[in-house]
């Protein structure tokens, strides 16, 4: 039976990652082998226990995005895996078997959903068929074992860029990203805007200048 592997993990807001495994688990193909991988990032409680289909993995201090994601990947086991961020509600039921013939009849290496967040792209509605795009930041990945790759974790404290600079070493890697117009989701979004987080957008923000020599897309856009 084929396997795959959900990596998602959590730190200060436990209420998310609960409504993301009431709201997706329902979704999930039941001729599929599941492994839903939750790594909890030094939070005090435990949304789940491992057994069944969840594993979870906990960190004994605050790490970063980057690296907790990274940590998730490594524990995969799954023929395919899932990168999914916990606030990415998904709206297509049995979507694991939808994602695995679009793979393989594309010959993709890495699969998004429609989440409808594409502001930075050309201006052109989504069609309901596979498109190939230069750069996807987006919030869920879907790819084979074999061709997933790791996050760069000098992006401090993640959340920012890590996303742009994931889908740009993907294509320097020679992997096609596509969307997906028959699989839909939504991405809530937490929306913070603290000192800290906009500091942090600051900082990592420069360090993908440094690295790639060229603007993201968002600062393109003037955010």
């Amino acid at each position: 039976m084929t396997k795959i592997s959900i990596v998602t993990a959590y730190r200060k807001n436990t209420q998310m990652i609960k409504e993301f495994l009431q709201h997706n688990i329902p979704l999930l193909d039941e001729d599929i082998e599941w492994e839903l991988i939750i790594v909890n990032n030094n939070n005090e409680e435990d949304v789940i226990e491992t057994g069944g289909i969840f594993k979870l993995i906990k960190t004994n201090k605050d790490v970063s995005f980057t690296e907790v994601f990274n940590n998730g990947i490594r524990e995969a086991t799954g023929d395919y895996i899932i990168i999914c961020n916990n606030d990415v509600f998904l709206y297509t039921k049995n979507f694991g078997k939808i994602l695995i013939k679009q793979y393989e009849e594309n010959r993709a290496s890495i699969i998004q959903p429609d989440l409808g967040e594409y502001w930075y792209l050309p201006s052109s509605s989504i069609p309901n068929l596979l498109q190939v795009y230069r750069e996807i930041p987006n919030y869920f990945w879907f790819t084979k074992k074999e061709d997933i790759l790791l996050f760069d974790e000098v992006f401090k404290d993640g959340l920012f860029f890590e996303d742009y600079d994931y889908c740009r070493t993907l294509l320097r890697n020679n992997k096609n990203i596509f969307i997906s117009g028959l699989v839909k989701g939504k991405h809530i979004g937490m929306g913070e805007t603290s000192n800290f987080t906009k500091n942090l957008r600051l900082h990592n923000r420069q360090v993908f200048y440094d690295k790639w020599g060229s603007k993201c897309p968002d600062w393109e856009a003037g955010l």
